[in-house]
């Protein structure tokens, strides 16, 4: 039996694949990974009962059937920040500005930009667990259109292409696909992406909420002092980094 470390990673997304911003597509669209060793997933799962707990079950109030941040309101969410804050796991998020796509683009086309933010997202969480000597199991948050099959083939074929970044600590074979409802994790990883994409993407009054990322970033994966290129990569150039401010102080 191997005595390497193993990893689980727990992936989802928070925004959404349009383009057409006068119909109120988000400026930007985050994919994010959940990095946590074996021996700590059970307490990091644990935040999800914790929360309700905290935010429900004290109150006498009935809670959901399942934990997702849109449903939040602010208040709760820090709830849920503070908790995440304090758990042993790395977290990767990957953010595509949309504005910055060509019409003209393959990335405008179902799914490619979803496939494109997961293989940003899957170099970044291999070169984590692979600097532990370890290896990792992907899952998957269900979406509309998702193809299991077709994403195991996806990720097959870039790991074959020469000069690709995600490194062989997975078995793209192995990766799962399920609901939030069938694994905690997924509502861990749905709150995390959620709290890095409130501070990019305004709510219904043009306002940004970074307060929930500067709570969990330190949990964020910094590899020798370098977080935006690894723990939040945002791609591709061309946004104002005065519009997000918060970005500066990120740095360790």
């Amino acid at each position: 039996m191997s005595s390497q470390p193993l990893f689980l990673c727990y992936v989802d997304e928070s925004g959404d694949e349009g383009l057409d911003f006068t119909r109120g597509a988000s400026p930007w669209f985050f994919v994010s990974g959940v990095i946590v060793h074996t021996d700590d997933e059970v307490k990091v799962r644990a935040v999800v009962d914790e929360a309700i707990r905290t935010i429900w079950v004290s109150r006498h109030q009935t809670p959901p059937s399942l934990l997702h941040w849109r449903d939040l309101d602010h208040n709760k969410k820090i709830v849920v920040a503070q908790l995440l804050a304090a758990q042993p796991f790395c977290q990767v998020s990957v953010g595509i500005w949309k504005r910055g796509i060509s019409q003209t683009s393959r990335l405008t086309q179902p799914d490619f930009l979803y496939r494109y933010a997961v293989r940003f997202l899957l170099e970044r969480v291999t070169w984590y667990v692979d600097d532990q000597g370890g290896r990792v199991k992907l899952a998957f948050s269900n979406r509309s259109r998702l193809d299991p099959t077709r994403l195991r083939d996806y990720v097959i074929r870039i790991m074959g292409t020469p000069g690709a970044q995600v490194r062989p600590v997975f078995d793209p074979n192995d990766i799962l696909v399920r609901n939030a409802s069938q694994l905690k994790m997924l509502q861990v990883a749905d709150a995390c992406t959620s709290a890095v994409a409130n501070a990019f993407n305004p709510d219904h009054y043009g306002n940004t909420h970074p307060y929930y990322l500067e709570k969990i970033k330190h949990r964020l994966y910094c590899r020798a002092g370098n977080l935006l290129n690894y723990g939040l990569k945002l791609l591709p150039r061309g946004y104002s980094a005065d519009e997000y401010p918060f970005l500066s102080t990120l740095v360790r």
